[in-house]
C-alpha cells in the first residue's frame, strides 16, 4: 500500500513536470494540446476512499493550474474526474475484484482499458474546455480543440501503458 502510494506520487510528479515543461508548449496543429497529468488520476487504486480521490485530484489540478497559470480550470476538471472515475471503471470492470485493483492494460486487457480511458478522458476534456472557455460563442472551435486533445492524449497515455505495461 504504502510502496503504491509513493509509486503514483513518482508518476505524479514526473507527468506534472513533463505537462508543464513539454506538453503545454505543443499545439498540434493548432489545436491538439495533450493533458497527460489525467494519468495520474487514473492510475489510482479502485477502493481508495472517495474523499482521498477527490482529494487527490483536486491537488493534481491544482498543482498542474500552478504550472501552467490556468486559474482553477485544471483543479475542477480533475476533481470532476475523480468523483465520477469509480463510477465508471464500474462499467468495465466486474464488481469482485481485488482491494489493489489498479486501471491499467495489464489488470483490464487493452480494450476494456481504452474504453474507460477513452471515456474518462474525454469526460475530464469536456469539463476542462468548457470551463476554460466559459461560453458556446466558438462552439465549433471549442469542440476541435476538445476531440483533437482527447485523441492525442488517449494515444499518450496508451503508449505509456505499453511501455510499462507488466509482460505475460
Amino acid at each position: 500500500m504504502i510502496l503504491q502510494l509513493f509509486k503514483l506520487v513518482g508518476i505524479t510528479i514526473i507527468l506534472l513536470l513533463t505537462q508543464s515543461l513539454v506538453l503545454n508548449h505543443i499545439h498540434f496543429l493548432g489545436y491538439a494540446t495533450p493533458l497527460i497529468y489525467v494519468y495520474a488520476v487514473l492510475k489510482v487504486s479502485r477502493f481508495t476512499p472517495r474523499w482521498q480521490q477527490l482529494l487527490f485530484g483536486f491537488f493534481i489540478g491544482w498543482a498542474a493550474d500552478t504550472f501552467t497559470d490556468t486559474m482553477g480550470v485544471s483543479a475542477i476538471a480533475t476533481t470532476a474526474l475523480a468523483m465520477f472515475m469509480t463510477p465508471t471503471l464500474n462499467l468495465f470492470v466486474d464488481a469482485d475484484n481485488n482491494d489493489d485493483f489498479v486501471p491499467g492494460t495489464d489488470t483490464m486487457g487493452w480494450s476494456a482499458y481504452a474504453r474507460f480511458l477513452f471515456m474518462a478522458v474525454l469526460f475530464h476534456h469536456i469539463i476542462y474546455f468548457l470551463v476554460e472557455a466559459f461560453s458556446f460563442s466558438d462552439w465549433s472551435g471549442m469542440l476541435t480543440s476538445c476531440m483533437a486533445s482527447v485523441v492525442f492524449t488517449c494515444a499518450l497515455i496508451l503508449a505509456i501503458e505499453a511501455a510499462f505495461a507488466k509482460r505475460r
